[in-house]
């Protein structure tokens, strides 16, 4: 594909089919995984490469596929279950923890470039902020590993994260765009939300009330 923009869709949408597809042996599987996560990393874009690690360590967390009744399109989903009950859903915490780190050192790396071009002065103010959307991308797609009950993924690595995030906010405040302050301020009262889930509610894992109940914002 000669277009960027549609080769980024194209490579979103393959990971959305390989997330459920649950017919590939662990070899296929894992020759996919690593196709998709090198192609992810050769994209133009640093924000781009970002979302698409994030995207490709879905890959390495699988969900469950409900049974749903007998009948019309539902039957993909009961297919679906058949194959799993055949290929268990891969579950692979450490992969899935690469997978954002990755992400991570790519906003790390955009935003050195940034403050680089800003010292030599080639094209005035860097922007500083462009990178705290990024951020917050990153740290939804823990919230939501925290919630599916990924091992490595503890409150503590979340606690982490969030801390980070809330001083690169700080530091940049004079960048901040609507969106992006909007976001930030939509993942707290989502993570407040959380906190008060009544308990059971999780369904995989621990109760969403004793993950989220720990994390300071």
């Amino acid at each position: 594909m000669a277009d960027s923009r549609h080769k980024i869709t194209a490579l979103h949408a393959i990971v959305g089919t390989l997330h459920r597809c649950y017919v590939f042996s662990p070899d296929n599987r894992d020759a996919l995984t690593q196709s998709v996560t090198s192609y992810a990393a050769k994209l133009l874009k640093r924000a781009d490469q970002c979302r698409a690690a994030c995207a490709a360590s879905h890959l390495a967390w699988q969900d469950t596929p409900s049974v749903p009744a007998a009948g019309g399109e539902e039957d993909a989903g009961g297919a679906a279950a058949a194959a799993a009950a055949r290929q268990p859903p891969v579950r692979d915490a450490q992969k899935v923890m690469a997978g954002l780190k990755r992400a991570l050192k790519v906003v790390a790396a955009a935003k050195q470039q940034r403050a680089a071009s800003a010292r030599v002065g080639s094209k005035g103010r860097a922007g500083g902020g462009q990178h705290l959307p990024l951020y917050l991308e990153i740290v939804n797609h823990y919230l939501y590993y925290l919630s599916k009950g990924v091992e490595s993924m503890s409150t503590g690595v979340v606690q982490q994260l969030l801390e980070l995030v809330a001083s690169e906010l700080a530091q940049h405040e004079a960048d901040i765009d609507a969106d992006t302050r909007a976001y930030w301020e939509a993942t707290k009262r989502h993570i407040q939300h959380q906190k008060h889930q009544p308990k059971g509610v999780a369904g995989e894992g621990d109760d969403l009330q004793d993950k989220y109940g720990a994390l300071q914002i």
